[in-house]
């Protein structure tokens, strides 16, 4: 009974340690019974580790999400010792994660989260060393939804985007791109987008003055009012003086990203490699 116990406290006392991990271990025997962590970024190098039997059963009983971890364990795995998997292998691998991902929406357990993560990543790495671009975009895409605030996946999106020649600004907002009618461009080193999309995409809402050309942002207790080629703003009634003004584009009003965002209590990053512009309120929401 005490070997039982002491094996138990050795498998809880097994730390997921975090979205940043390198997986590392093996892809021999019973690898697929294992158990994935995350370590370095979407671009490193990627093995599997094998955890202890009982951490695997523990995941099995944990239901549905277990059984679906597990096997996309043993559908990487098999990949990985394979080192030229075949399309329906892609496939299969690529139907699973696609459930992975809406499983980790009703996850609860940080532990699972963070292994559903290295899987994305994983999968993203050999999609890179094997010549996968459409694929890997596709990864990048989904690990940016499951974890807007890590930098590493915009990066390597961003590197793909500028391999491909594209220089229009790309904006994301909590993980999810924007793709306004308009596309966003950039005025004395600041991007302009179209105000429906990013006041929606963060919950305000807009008043459109036509004889006046100015525009009323509202969300929660914040106020925010421009007017078109006019350098000076009111965030509740505070005077703000902006790098760009807003202005009237192709019969649309675009107004200075950053400023919007954080007036609106978002935090924004920029991304040279492929001018990708990132806006994320979870961020800012769990640091208070």
């Amino acid at each position: 009974m005490f070997k039982k116990l002491l094996l138990m406290a050795m498998v809880l006392s097994l730390a997921v340690v975090g979205p940043s991990a390198v997986l590392a271990g093996n892809g021999a025997g019973t690898a697929g019974e294992g158990r994935m962590e995350a370590n370095g970024n979407a671009g490193g190098p990627r093995q599997l580790e094998v955890r202890s039997q009982a951490g695997v059963q523990a995941n099995a009983e944990a239901g549905e999400a277990g059984g679906l971890m597990q096997a996309t364990r043993r559908c990487l795995q098999k990949m990985q010792r394979t080192g030229e998997p075949a399309r329906e292998e892609w496939q299969a691998l690529k139907d699973n994660l696609a459930r992975l991902k809406q499983q980790y929406r009703l996850e609860t357990r940080e532990e699972n989260r963070a292994e559903i993560r290295a899987m994305f990543k994983l999968a993203v790495q050999m999609a890179k060393e094997q010549g996968e671009p459409e694929e890997m975009e596709n990864l990048l895409r989904d690990l940016i939804s499951l974890a807007p605030g890590d930098p590493e996946p915009y990066r390597e999106l961003g590197n793909i985007y500028r391999n491909r020649g594209e220089k229009t600004p790309k904006v994301f907002c909590d993980g999810n791109e924007l793709k306004p009618d308009v596309p966003p461009v950039i005025k004395e080193g600041r991007t302009l987008i179209p105000i429906r999309p990013i006041t929606e995409a963060l919950g305000a809402t807009v008043q459109w003055n036509e004889r006046e050309r100015t525009v009323l942002i509202s969300k929660g207790d914040t106020t925010i009012q421009l007017q078109v080629e006019n350098r000076v703003a009111l965030v509740n009634g505070r005077r703000v003086e902006l790098d760009v003004p807003a202005e009237n584009i192709n019969s649309r009003v675009f107004v200075p990203l950053r400023f919007i965002s954080e007036a609106l209590k978002a935090q924004v990053g920029f991304y040279p490699e492929g001018q990708i512009v990132t806006v994320n309120q979870e961020a800012v929401q769990a640091q208070s």
